[in-house]
């Protein structure tokens, strides 16, 4: 009996090595990077090649359409069709804790700062906020979209920016609204300009989180870009020569009215700076030739407090850090299996990073500890 349990041992162990040996992806990291924005130190640099992160795939019991981590990394919230599900993760498995259902098929799921609130956007137009400690729906209101709302938190927690739609839809053109977390009480609105009424449709945006009465905010839509102020309640209009609007797949919020685009379709006008309303440079993303010769960036995550930038683009995992007026590449996971469609998330308390695929139960899991510092 012992003879066969340590057979067993060793079997496992070798195919441990193998998997760990032959895994399709490694660290590829530039020899130097620039001090004046110290991007050098989130990545260990000890050595030029990193042994391979271990990677899995992790089953949920239902399919979900988004997903995020709560603030200390020890939740994870998913939403669909199936409502909203909350998971704690015992032994890097993924445990359902609570659960809810709603009519409407919840979208979009933002923890608030403190991970005391999840804010919840549904498509019977309704944003919901849902306590996690009393497990309920403790405000919610009709935003006026004419789909889910698409939203985020200020940084205190004290605000929620939502997108509400066309303006073909919406009688009274306005394009975001901004609300008290406190109740759900209405704050402010914006309006497109009255040259862009239309089938315009907001895709994605993100804001001043510091500043939220402010509200510069820059929001991408199928058109364009639109700047909001936070001034006059209007918001400015501009356009990419030669660019269509929907290469654009993110838009960054980095620090007072600064905000960067990105843009997978060309290499070299692949990152746009834009300050205060007004496109201050447009330049490639210094991506190795190693990892990825077309330079694209497809989506991605910011962790703000060190303007690391973890995406995926190409054949892998990206790693880079957002300087001043450009986006320095810091090294990158190969990984082929991506798809447009696929979405990155990372949990920045614990370092792992999974991708989601779209509209599927499963997590593809990169273990970060060994390369973020």
């Amino acid at each position: 009996m012992k003879s066969i349990k340590h057979f067993t041992y060793l079997i496992i162990l070798a195919i441990y090595f193998c998997c760990n040996s032959c895994a399709p992806y490694s660290l590829i990291k530039k020899e130097s990077f620039p001090d004046q924005n110290e991007c050098e130190s989130f990545i260990n640099p000890q050595n030029n090649h990193i042994e391979n992160p271990t990677t899995r795939i992790i089953v949920f019991e239902e399919s979900f359409k988004d997903g995020q981590f709560s603030p200390d990394g020890s939740l994870f919230a998913t939403v669909g069709i199936n409502g909203l599900n909350i998971y704690s993760f015992v032994n890097k498995e993924p445990f359902l804790i609570q659960e809810r259902k709603f009519l409407g098929h919840i979208e979009f799921v933002r923890w608030s700062p403190d991970g005391k609130l999840i804010a919840l956007g549904s498509t019977d137009k309704y944003l919901y906020l849902y306590d996690i400690d009393k497990q309920e729906i403790t405000n919610w209101r009709n935003v006026g979209s004419y789909h889910a709302p698409y939203m985020e938190w200020s940084s205190d927690g004290r605000y929620i920016f939502t997108l509400t739609g066309s303006p073909f839809f919406d009688p009274e053109n306005v394009i975001g609204r901004l609300y008290e977390s406190e109740g759900l009480r209405f704050a402010k609105e914006y309006y497109y300009p009255k040259d862009q009424i239309g089938f315009q449709t907001p895709l994605t945006f993100d804001w001043d989180r510091d500043n939220p009465e402010e509200a510069n905010v820059l929001i991408r839509t199928n058109y364009d870009f639109l700047y909001l102020d936070g001034e006059n309640e209007k918001s400015t209009s501009f356009k990419f020569d030669n660019i269509l609007p929907n290469s654009y797949t993110e838009v960054f919020w980095i620090g007072q009215k600064n905000f960067l685009a990105l843009n997978y379709y060309s290499k070299e006008e692949s990152v746009i700076f834009i300050s205060d309303g007004e496109v201050k440079k447009i330049t490639s993303a210094q991506i190795s030739s190693d990892i990825n010769d077309r330079g694209n960036i497809y989506k991605g995550t910011l962790n703000r407090s060190n303007n690391l930038l973890v995406s995926f683009g190409g054949p892998g995992i990206l790693f880079h850090c957002i300087g001043e007026g450009e986006l320095v590449y810091l090294g990158a996971i190969n990984y082929p299996d991506f798809h447009f469609s696929d979405r990155i998330i990372v949990n920045w308390e614990t370092k792992n990073a999974y991708v989601h695929k779209f509209q599927s139960n499963e997590l593809i899991h990169f273990d970060l500890s060994n390369i973020l510092n």
